[in-house]
């Protein structure tokens, strides 16, 4: 029975069948099986929320990668030039460039970082509270 999940071929522990002291597992519905989480009432209410903070995520992490690329081409470049010098002032002014512009690079790279954060929380739960059509006076007492 080959095409079996693990568990339900005897092996592997119990998965269907008798668990602890008369207790029995059952297998869940197929609807229950296909109901994605996001589907249900408390979790879709927080859908907005997530989609905001993946996509300031994912802006983050799109902006790290292209970061470390660049920083590490350039450390390569520094190590060539460094290698490739002849006399200890030629070697400390490579050096001394090189850190001057990973610190700005640095600085830079953790200024637009704040930047992507500071907007994926201006709207935190995106458009989860709409406004409501009505005044809060509109009804006569």
């Amino acid at each position: 029975m080959p095409d079996q999940p693990f568990g339900q071929r005897g092996e592997g522990g119990p998965a269907i069948g008798k668990i602890g002291k008369g207790k029995t597992m059952t297998k869940p519905s197929k609807t229950q099986a296909a109901e994605n989480h996001s589907t249900t009432p408390g979790l879709s209410l927080l859908n907005p929320v997530m989609d905001a903070q993946m996509k300031a995520f994912s802006a983050w992490g799109a902006g790290m990668l292209q970061f470390f690329t660049t920083r590490l081409a350039q450390d390569l470049e520094a190590q060539k030039a460094m290698l490739a010098c002849k006399s200890l002032p030629d070697i400390q002014k490579v050096q001394t460039a090189y850190v001057t512009q990973a610190i700005a690079d640095y600085q830079a790279q953790m200024q637009r970082s704040m930047d992507v954060w500071s907007d994926g929380a201006k709207n935190p739960m995106g458009d989860m509270f709409q406004p409501s059509k009505r005044a809060y006076d509109d009804v006569p007492l």
